[in-house]
């Protein structure tokens, strides 16, 4: 019937197309993972690191040889790629961020106060964490530079410009219109 070949159709395109999409990609190599991927990879210099449902972040090189593996307890994770292959784990459960060198060892863990929105780099070894209400600074060796409270940010992401200085936007006003703030590196509110 009609109805039969179109389907047929369907299918036999699906795998075309899918087979034709797979050609973009250098698939000359595959590994077993130790579980199922839980958050988005990360690329790095050295190729990529994931998080499993083994409680395991693992780091990958660019030809899909495992690096190292590290257990981490704990739920929602979530990993952010900083200058220099410096991985940032995020536990959501405890609300606690911690810091791994790039060969995986850990460096140091800090707990937050809040729950953790979104990550910039800074460009010397700083980076800035930002949550509902807050901002943190915190330098590579885990010492927090500063804490900035804020009234509630939006939801999106908080930019940096090229003097450094941090841009972030709150909910909209009484107008519609969300106010936005500019507030420099060492945590000084600029305008």
């Amino acid at each position: 019937s009609f109805k039969s070949f179109l389907l047929v159709l369907f299918f036999f395109s699906t795998a075309l197309f899918a087979q034709n999409n797979l050609n973009l990609y250098n698939t000359s190599w595959s590994t077993v993972l130790s579980g199922k991927v839980l958050c988005e990879p990360q690329i790095t210099s050295f190729g990529f690191v994931i998080y499993t449902d083994a409680k395991t972040i693992s780091a990958f090189s660019e030809s899909g040889n495992l690096l190292w593996e590290k257990n981490v307890s704990g739920r929602d994770i979530k990993l952010y790629v900083l200058p220099e292959d410096f991985i940032l784990v995020y536990k959501g459960s405890t609300k606690s961020i911690s810091l791994l060198n790039p060969s995986g060892t850990l460096i140091w863990e800090r707990q937050l106060s809040f729950a953790l929105k979104s990550v910039i780099a800074g460009r010397d070894g700083r980076f800035f964490v930002k949550g509902q209400n807050n901002i943190e600074c915190y330098g590579i060796t885990g010492i927090r530079k500063w804490q900035l409270e804020t009234q509630n940010q939006t939801e999106i992401e908080f930019q940096q410009l090229p003097d450094g200085s941090l841009v972030v936007f709150l909910e909209a006003n009484k107008d519609g219109k969300p106010p936005g703030l500019r507030i420099s590196p060492f945590g000084e509110l600029l305008e």
